[in-house]
């Protein structure tokens, strides 16, 4: 009844041992391009992920969709960021802790990595500005409960967190001088993405410093490495793949400015999905699988981290 999940498909096993999964361009929307590879070698490869061919979750739709077309849609907001979703090689496949996440999550509903689809957003309505969720997409990796503004409910249900992280401090390898996002920055240049949520937070943790807005974080890092900010701002889960990226380069500082932690979501009514999610969740983290992926993806950034609280502070509508 068991089958034991191919990660052989995964090029990602050849630079840091984590699954790869198949990327829109091989028959979806178009995804976030990635950032040149760096060489894991030397960083352990997580397990294989033991696929349940007898799964089932009765009452959720969007399980019995996927289950009909035999195939797994994965949203991945934070793709593009190396160690976190980045395509292997610029191939047509990602890795990443949560790629490893996913996949995971997948095998115990019965999916394999060859049958798991990674897509971006969800994505903003640009009509209402409101969060959209793309019919197909079955589950997300990667997102914190958000207040619309409103009074509306955000179009998703939450998992329990699979992440405890929030904002932190990305700096060069040689800055002795920051050392704890505690540091108030005064003076210091602090560059983050424009528009990003991130930018408000920033402002009110650290008045003193002064902003540099950029694109991307990408661009972020660029600055920090050329010596034209001294710090970039953003989640901890990016900056730390940044800094396994470069490990001889930049460093993570932290602790999280502000920790919401980051959860699987799944469209609003799919209970019986996110419960399956929340059980195997708890299950990767009891027998070792999450402590591995981490290691394997974002262990390389000199950063520990250990498996977040089982239950997650509850929210309304969640």
């Amino acid at each position: 009844m068991l089958a034991a999940a191919s990660l052989s498909l995964a090029a990602g096993c050849s630079s840091g041992g984590g699954s790869g999964v198949q990327s829109a361009d091989s028959g979806g929307p178009a995804s976030t391009a990635a950032s040149a590879p760096s060489d894991r070698s030397a960083a352990p490869a997580p397990h294989d992920y033991t696929v349940d061919t007898a799964a089932s979750v009765p009452g959720s739709a969007h399980w019995t969709q996927a289950h009909q077309r035999g195939q797994l849609v994965v949203s991945i907001p934070h793709s593009g960021t190396p160690g976190v979703a980045s395509k292997v090689n610029g191939g047509d496949r990602y890795s990443g802790f949560d790629i490893e996440i996913a996949t995971m999550i997948a095998a115990d509903i019965g999916f394999g990595p060859d049958r798991i689809r990674v897509v971006p957003g969800p994505t903003m309505d640009s009509a209402g500005g409101r969060l959209r969720w793309p019919n197909d997409v079955d589950f997300s990796v990667g997102l914190t409960w958000i207040d619309t503004g409103d009074g509306t409910q955000p179009p998703f249900l939450l998992s329990d967190p699979y992440y405890a992280g929030g904002a932190a401090l990305l700096v060069a390898r040689n800055n002795d001088a920051i050392t704890t996002t505690t540091d108030p920055l005064a003076g210091r240049r602090l560059c983050l993405v424009e528009g990003d949520d991130n930018q408000e937070d920033a402002k009110t943790a650290y008045p003193q410093a002064v902003q540099v807005p950029l694109p991307q974080l990408a661009n972020c890092e660029a600055s920090l490495l050329g010596g034209q900010v001294d710090a970039v701002y953003g989640p901890d889960l990016d900056l730390r793949g940044l800094a396994a990226e470069r490990p001889d380069d930049v460093r993570p500082v932290g602790p999280p400015v502000s920790p919401p932690g980051l959860a699987v979501a799944v469209p609003t009514g799919e209970t019986a999905l996110r419960d399956a999610i929340n059980a195997s969740l708890r299950h990767h983290i009891d027998n070792g699988d999450w402590q591995a992926a981490y290691q394997a993806t974002l262990g390389p950034s000199g950063a520990t981290a250990s498996p977040p609280p089982a239950t997650r502070e509850p929210r309304t509508g969640s």
